[in-house]
């Protein structure tokens, strides 16, 4: 083995476990036949919520054991969903079952500012879609999306246009379109106005009227309704994926090896308030598919303290530890080593063999056979 070739397979570092962070980066390692079954599931549900009535579609279940790839899996999904869908995603982490509906408003909108699209942010493809739909000036469009200054004008002859094409039943949300438009805009005081009342926090009632907003605020459950059927208008799908459930239950010290004891009533209580908000979850939303990733066990104590069975109300899908095939293998060692070695400017050499022949196998063995492999196969 040549010193270029040791020092390529010194370089091999792999991150195994991706976290909720990753799901929003591009993945160049997916390997589409590893879960196809479950990111098949997805997508249908993805075509109900696009193709079928404003009321969300039958939730999925994805479960699977630690390392499965259940993480991977839905940033797969998310850029299925954004890239060739045109729809949204947002991931949501549950921290503490008391505060579902808490959780649920901040992991929408860091979604909304995540970066995904040839508009930027979610939040600024949705308001470019709305705006377009409401048939307002360009000059409108670009204030209400962020691109210009922000006025009150601006955002009164939106808001009137959105009255105008949703009738009644915008009346509730009204304050959260102005609220997202603010946290749109380019005014730094603007956007502090609009995040208080996306996170439900008191403001200056002064500064709300400046805004032309009421002085009613809305609770997490309530704005959680309003960004869903505000997302719905522009009729794009949207998945929310209820991702990381271990971390509230470690934090919980739910014991997982005697699911057939007991646990504390404020644990109990806990369980229930999160299988509670799950189960409710698409009722609160529209055009929504919603994906709940989720270990064994914690499925089992959250089907055993909600009210409702939660897998009666989901599609429950089952993501395998195992690799499906020799050639799926080869496919996953291919994608990892061919990059690390692209980042460590190592390329494939071959050597005659004693029979003239070429040959990509060295003494080394194994591992110079594993590098030539993710050469070729890539």
């Amino acid at each position: 083995m040549t010193p270029q070739q040791r020092s390529a397979l010194a370089a091999l570092r792999f991150n195994v476990a991706p976290t909720p962070e990753d799901i929003w980066q591009p993945s160049p390692f997916d390997v589409p036949e590893v879960h196809q079954d479950v990111v098949r599931e997805i997508l249908d549900g993805m075509t109900a919520a696009r193709t079928g009535s404003e009321a969300s579609p039958t939730g999925v279940i994805v479960e699977g054991r630690a390392g499965s790839g259940k993480t991977h899996m839905l940033g797969a999904v998310r850029e299925m969903i954004q890239k060739q869908d045109g729809g949204y995603f947002f991931l949501v982490k549950v921290i503490s079952g008391r505060t579902f509906w808490e959780n649920t408003a901040v992991g929408i909108l860091d979604g909304l500012t995540q970066k995904t699209g040839p508009w930027g942010m979610q939040l600024t493809t949705f308001l470019r879609r709305l705006t377009a739909l409401l048939t307002l000036e360009s000059r409108v469009r670009d204030a209400v999306a962020g691109t210009e200054a922000l006025t009150r004008d601006d955002l009164d002859t939106f808001i009137r246009a959105l009255r105008a094409h949703a009738g009644l039943s915008a009346m509730p949300y009204l304050d959260t379109a102005r609220a997202l438009a603010l946290y749109a805009s380019r005014d730094f005081a603007a956007q502090d106005i609009g995040l208080a009342h996306l996170m439900s926090v008191p403001v200056d009632q002064a500064d709300r009227a400046a805004w032309g907003m009421s002085a009613a605020s809305r609770n997490a459950h309530e704005i959680v309704q309003d960004i869903s059927r505000l997302l719905a208008l522009t009729r794009s799908p949207t998945v929310i994926a209820v991702d990381q459930l271990d971390t509230m239950f470690a934090q919980s010290n739910v014991n997982f090896t005697v699911l057939g004891g007991t646990v504390s009533e404020d644990t109990a209580k806990a369980l229930a308030h999160v299988a509670d908000g799950i189960l409710s979850l698409r009722d609160a939303t529209l055009r929504t598919l919603v994906v709940v990733s989720v270990l064994p066990d914690a499925l089992a104590l959250l089907d055993k303290y909600a009210s409702t069975p939660v897998l009666d109300r989901f599609r429950h899908m089952v993501v395998a530890d195992l690799i499906p095939s020799a050639e799926v293998g080869r496919k996953i060692v291919a994608l990892r080593f061919t990059a690390r070695f692209r980042d460590a400017h190592f390329t494939r050499r071959t050597k005659p063999g004693r029979s003239g022949r070429r040959r990509s196998r060295t003494r080394s063995g194994t591992a110079q056979g594993v590098c030539c492999g993710a050469s070729t196969s890539t």
